[in-house]
């Protein structure tokens, strides 16, 4: 027994030892290089439930046809991914989740920075946070508002998965509760680095340990889109909203999404400020992959299934008209755009967000729809 436990303490320190000796190495070689990717950008907020650090600067790592490259991504002291606003000109302000952070390009790529640069007579404000859907948005907008001078319109950009995110967000909110009153006490899940644990300490200043979370996050993306190559079927959530079919639960999340997005337009109604929403269409009803042509979903061929609306679609064009605000659906748009331009995509690879020129777009869409 005692030569067992010599033999594992021998093994354990030299394990320890040659640990030691690896990161010694990619310490003085300085691999992998770590500077702006171990930064923890994204805080719990009591109304917004997270929010971006004020002053903060970071790298995405962007998968662009088959290249991963870094995208630097820099917050204001509001917290916002926007430039510094032009005094004198009327305000309007883009408000939505990741799509409108634009995490993927440059900050003068940002599809409200260049509808600010074509039109030059108006001040496109960005107020975009990843997974934030309509229930933050008035909280921010109740929050905000009376700070922005000359604002004239607002238009809020929706994506097929901010009903889920407005039900997730009132299940996780303090008690008591109702639509105006909505609060936040903490958010970090157990699997996320927190920045006062001694794991993030060690995601931070271990190369090695660095490494191995990274490979670890990898291997579970690669799973996740091996799981959805050739993801048409019968499961699919989003595509089966080309159906008008949903859960009770999804037909929840709608009605209370429903709710808060009539409440943000009787806010800005009260302050004289037009309000719009704008869908976001997903990557497949601009145009299918190679994989998925010639697809059956449900005994259709997909083609024939993503040329209908989505009951998102359906959904906000009635709640629009109803209570007195614009909606504009980028979908036939983005298409057209498609056809003119056939070999650039819209959207990145791996993320499903915009890349450059998805940005450039929507940016010439939404210049011609506000001038």
């Amino acid at each position: 027994m005692k030569l067992f436990l010599r033999n594992l303490l021998l093994f354990f320190l030299s394990s320890l030892a040659t640990l030691a000796l690896f990161e010694t190495g990619f310490q003085i070689a300085n691999f992998p290089k770590t500077e702006g990717l171990t930064e923890i950008w994204m805080v719990p907020h009591r109304l917004y439930h997270h929010f971006h650090k004020p002053n903060i600067s970071f790298f995405n790592e962007v998968d662009e046809e088959k290249v991963t490259r870094k995208q630097k991504v820099v917050f204001n002291a509001d917290g916002l991914r926007d430039r510094p606003t032009t005094e004198g000109l009327p305000k309007i302000l883009f408000i939505g989740d990741s799509f409108v952070q634009g995490s993927q390009v440059d900050v003068d790529e940002l599809f409200g920075n260049k509808v600010e640069d074509k039109l030059k007579n108006i001040d496109v404000i960005n107020v975009g946070c990843s997974s934030w859907s309509s229930i933050l948005y008035y909280n921010w907008l109740k929050e905000n508002l009376s700070k922005v001078k000359d604002l004239k319109s607002v238009y809020l950009f929706f994506f097929s998965n901010d009903p889920n995110d407005t039900l997730k967000y009132w299940k996780k909110a303090d008690e008591p509760k109702d639509l105006e009153h909505i609060t936040f006490t903490g958010y970090v899940d157990k699997n996320d680095l927190d920045d006062t644990s001694f794991r993030f300490w060690l995601y931070k200043h271990s190369k090695i340990y660095f490494l191995i979370y990274r490979a670890k996050e990898r291997i579970k993306e690669r799973i996740n889109k091996f799981r959805n190559v050739n993801s048409v079927n019968e499961s699919d959530t989003f595509l089966n909203f080309f159906r008008g079919f949903a859960t009770l639960e999804q037909k929840e999340a709608v009605a209370l999404d429903n709710a808060y997005l009539v409440k943000i337009s009787q806010l800005l109604a009260r302050n004289q400020i037009k309000f719009s929403v704008v869908y976001i269409p997903i990557a497949q009803q601009i145009g299918l992959d190679e994989n998925e042509i010639g697809s059956q979903y449900y005994g259709e061929e997909l083609k024939e299934v993503i040329s209908r609306s989505t009951i998102f679609q359906d959904n906000l064009k009635t709640l629009a008209s109803e209570n007195s605000f614009d909606f504009i659906d980028l979908t036939p748009s983005l298409r057209n755009y498609k056809k003119e331009h056939p070999q650039p995509h819209l959207y990145n690879n791996r993320d499903a967000h915009f890349n450059a020129v998805g940005h450039q777009a929507v940016a010439e869409v939404m210049a011609n729809y506000i001038k």
